[in-house]
């Protein structure tokens, strides 16, 4: 079994007079075999925040939100593990119309995980388990 962890940066807003669109939307995979090495990984950049940080946080880390130090740190550790990256980036600005949102989210997420197996990243009869929107919630303060 494989695990992927899915999330995204940049919104699907297709009205760029609006200030808060975005020009770029990506989506960010990352595929571990293992996942204990990563959830522990992640468990103990949690525990090592200051208290006033983990009690902000709901037990989530956000790269956008946690300090600098914070985010370098778990990316370094990561780097040491296990793990393949695979991005998709869509310039929103090279699209004529974008009817359905939805609907482009899903054929950006089909895309890369089809370029996975087509590329031999992952093989065909493995099961994966798609963990998406909750990047990186494998510990939660409340547990």
């Amino acid at each position: 079994m494989a695990y992927i962890y899915l999330d995204e940066s940049g919104d699907l807003g297709f009205d760029f007079s609006k200030s808060g669109t975005s020009r770029h939307f990506l989506i960010a995979l990352l595929l571990v075999i293992n996942r204990r090495p990563v959830t522990s990984l992640v468990k103990k950049t949690f525990l090592s925040l200051p208290h006033a940080a983990k009690r902000n946080n709901s037990g989530i880390l956000h790269a956008h939100h946690e300090k600098d130090i914070t985010a370098t740190r778990l990316l370094r550790a990561l780097a040491q593990k296990s793990i393949r990256i695979a991005v998709i980036r869509l310039d929103k600005s090279k699209i004529l119309i974008a009817d359905n949102p939805n609907e482009l989210y899903a054929n950006m997420v089909t895309t890369l995980i089809n370029r996975l197996y087509s590329d031999g990243v992952v093989d065909k009869d493995i099961r994966i388990d798609l963990i998406a929107d909750v990047v990186m919630r494998e510990y939660s303060m409340y547990e």
